[in-house]
This record gives structure tokens, C-alpha cells and sequence, in this order.
């Protein structure tokens, strides 16, 4: 009689297969790791099989003791957060047949050095191998067409430039005070020198951007801590949302007389932002745009500018002066609430509407000339003002309402408009 043989005798203990019919897997066709199914467990390897053509959403984040993944041929989509903050993940086989690679895919895997990207993707997606630390080497192949915004960001460790169709998509590690941006590059991708280790932290950097470039995506300096220069080419048009929000250490940035709009959260939380040079072919500045600016003393608005919007200078508490000019018409919730250097304020006659908590907590405001066709005051709007004294309220202003100079004991007379609609405490 024939001897028995253990099938399982050289199957390594450590090595979890899923496909049809495993637990997390779904019972029908296509089938797919169901979302979450094996969220924190404590597999070491994984094998995935081809016949599970889509790897679900959560499927494995935060498996921290996950250090080995090969995904078998047929395998066609990782999904959201699959990998997310699988921190001891060193090895992944991805075959050619996934199209595409999801949002937070592999964010975070800090135990990730190299990474193949197979013939078969089209898609990468936004923050796909963000906070990948210790990432050396990606290789991106002609087949992919789309790359979501910084899917490489916080890859500090990368051996050369990430650049894919001429757009810088993250810097290489380097010990220079002076970046060089390759010549190749037309365009600095989100997150290309934002939130690493290699451009944050101490160590302070300087960077030119080449005529070559064109744009310059959103959150492409974001976070970058060591960020102390920056020259920006007139070729640009346009300053995106958070371009360079949480730069700390950036002092002064001359805007080029080609940009036309600065976007939201464009210099959020530069805090040591004390010179802007705004040109006057900027018409647009978003919400947010130097919010948290603490160091920044002074400002000119363009005469372009129609709307100051909401919290564009909020917590600018260095703020000693600045002057509106006659194209503005509303000034946005809560633009310069908390600038408490502020000494005095005049609205022009475009301006028709001062929205909510405008200048709610200027402390440091003494006066405030209101122009002939101002219409509405907003609830709060210069609520907390504790050393106001004077302002001046013309006959356009229909409407003042609850809040707008509460809690400004030093105003001890005010004239409005009989024909002023007041709300209740508004003085």
C-alpha cells in the first residue's frame, strides 16, 4: 500500500491563500476580498489568487505584521486603503494584469523599497504611495495615463527624480540646500516636495523653478517644512490650493506678473511669511489664501480683486495695515477675524456686503470709515473690536445686524441711518 504524503508538510505556516471559497472572499462571481475582511489581522504573507480580480476597500489596512503580498496573475484592481499603514510590508508582486492601483493603496508602508508597477496599469490614485518613507525606486510604465494628486508624496528616500510625462512627480533625496529641477519637467505635481523628511525638518532648501514650467499643481510644496526660498518663472498662470500651505519657513515669495489667481490655502500656516508681492494681474485670491500668515505685516490687493473671501487673512495677527481697493464688493465671512495688529480699516464705496465676523476679534482696531454704498453689516462683524472708538456708518447701510459691534465697550457713539433696519445687540 501506497504511503501517505501531508500535503501541507512543505506549505510555509506563515502563508495565508485567499481565493474562492476563503472567508473573505465573496461567494459569487467576480469575486473580490470583501471591504475590511481582513482589516488588523495578523497575517505575515499573503498570496492572493487570480481568480480574485478586485481587492476591496480596507481590505488589509493596518495589518502591521504584514511583510509579504504576491497577488497571482488575474488579479485586476486594489482598491481604497487596500495596503493602508501595512508599515512592515517589504515585498509586493503586483501582475500585469491590474488596471488599477486606489486611493491610500499603499500609504504609509513605511517597510516598502522598491516597487514595479506592471504593463497592465492605467491608473494611479491620488496618494496611492504616499508616506512611503523608505521607497528607492519606482518604476512607472508607458501603459499608465492617469496619476492622482501626490501619490508620491513623502517618498523621501527615492534615488533619482520621479518624472512621468514631464511632470515632477517627488525629488530625490539629497543633501544639497539647492534643488535642481530636471530640464525635462514642465509641470510640479502635487505633493512633489511636500511632507518629507528630506525637504522639512532642519535641513532648509532653496528652490528655482525653470521658464520650462508651466504649472504648478496643488499641494506641490505642501508641508515642506524646509522650504526657505522659492523663485517662481513667468510662465505660470496660476498659484493652486495649498501650493505651498505649512511652508514654516518661508519668509518672502515675489508672485510673477503671469499669475492671474492665488488658490485656496495657496500660503495657509506660512508663519514666517512676512513679504508678499501680489501683482496686479491677479483678479482671484481663494478662500484661506494667507490664513495663519503670523509674521505677515503688510499686504497689497490688487485693484482686479472683487472679493476678499472667507478667511483669506484669518489669524494674520501681524497685520498692521492694509488698503482695499475700489473693485472690491463683498468682504467674506470671517476674512480678517483675529488680525489684532489692524489699527484701522476703510471700506471703499464698491464694497456692498461686510459678511459674518469680518474683522471679529481686531483688537487692535481704533477706527473704521465705512464709504457710501456699503448695504448690509453682518451679523458679528466687528464684534470683539475692544478698543474701536470711531466708526462711520453712512446713509446707503439698510441693514446692521445682531452682533455686528458687540463687545466694543470704548464705541461710545455711533450714528446710523434712520432708515437702518438694527438687530438686537448689535451694539
Amino acid at each position: 500500500m501506497a504511503k501517505k504524503t501531508d500535503k501541507t508538510a512543505n506549505i510555509d505556516p506563515d502563508v495565508t491563500i485567499i481565493g474562492k471559497g476563503s472567508p473573505y472572499v465573496t461567494k459569487s462571481k467576480p469575486f473580490k476580498i470583501k471591504k475590511a475582511a481582513c482589516m488588523e489581522m495578523p497575517f505575515r504573507k499573503v498570496i492572493i489568487k487570480g481568480e480574485v480580480e478586485t481587492i476591496g476597500e480596507d481590505a488589509f489596512r493596518y495589518c502591521k505584521n504584514l511583510s509579504s503580498v504576491e497577488m497571482q496573475d488575474g488579479v485586476k484592481e486594489i482598491k481604497l486603503n487596500t495596503f493602508f499603514f501595512c508599515s512592515s510590508l517589504t515585498s509586493v508582486v503586483i501582475p500585469d494584469s491590474v488596471i488599477r492601483i486606489g486611493e491610500n493603496a499603499f500609504a504609509g508602508c513605511t517597510g516598502l523599497t522598491s516597487v514595479v508597477i506592471p504593463h497592465g496599469v492605467k491608473e494611479i490614485g491620488n496618494h496611492a504611495f504616499d508616506g512611503c518613507t523608505n521607497l528607492t525606486s519606482v518604476v512607472i510604465p508607458d501603459s499608465v495615463t492617469e496619476i492622482g494628486g501626490s501619490a508620491f508624496a513623502g517618498c523621501d528616500s527615492l534615488a533619482t527624480d520621479l518624472v512621468w510625462k514631464n511632470i515632477l512627480l517627488r525629488t530625490a533625496k539629497s543633501n544639497s540646500e539647492k534643488i535642481v529641477i530636471p530640464d525635462s519637467v514642465m509641470e510640479i505635481g502635487s505633493g512633489a516636495f511636500s511632507d518629507g523628511s528630506q525637504t522639512g525638518g532642519e535641513r532648509q532648501i532653496r528652490v528655482a523653478i525653470p521658464d520650462m514650467v508651466t504649472t504648478i499643481r496643488d499641494g506641490a510644496f505642501y508641508n515642506c517644512g524646509g522650504l526657505i526660498s522659492v523663485e517662481l518663472p513667468d510662465s505660470i498662470t496660476t498659484i493652486g490650493a495649498q501650493t505651498f500651505s505649512h511652508c514654516t519657513a518661508l519668509a518672502s515669495i515675489v508672485i510673477p506678473d503671469s499669475v492671474t489667481a492665488i488658490g485656496d490655502q495657496a500660503f495657509f500656516g506660512c508663519t514666517s511669511l512676512n513679504s508678499v508681492v501680489i501683482p496686479d494681474s491677479v483678479t482671484e485670491m481663494g478662500c484661506f489664501a494667507f490664513c495663519n500668515c503670523y509674521g505677515l505685516t503688510s499686504i497689497r490687493i490688487p485693484d482686479g480683486v472683487t472679493e476678499i473671501k472667507k478667511n483669506t487673512f484669518t489669524g494674520c495677527r501681524s497685520l498692521d495695515s492694509i488698503v482695499l481697493p475700489g473693485s472690491i464688493k463683498t468682504i467674506g465671512n470671517r476674512a480678517f477675524l483675529g488680525c489684532s495688529s489692524l489699527t484701522s480699516i476703510e471700506i471703499p464705496w464698491s464694497v456692498k456686503v461686510i459678511e459674518e465676523k469680518a474683522f471679529y476679534g481686531c483688537t487692535g482696531l481704533v477706527s473704521v470709515v465705512i464709504h457710501d454704498g456699503v448695504e448690509k453689516i453682518r451679523r458679528d462683524a466687528f464684534n470683539g473690536c475692544t478698543n474701536l472708538t470711531s466708526v462711520v456708518i453712512p446713509d446707503s447701510v439698510k441693514t446692521i445686524e445682531n452682533g455686528a459691534f458687540q463687545d466694543c465697550p470704548k464705541l461710545k457713539k455711533v450714528v446710523v441711518p434712520k432708515s437702518a433696519k438694527v438687530g438686537s445687540k448689535a451694539f
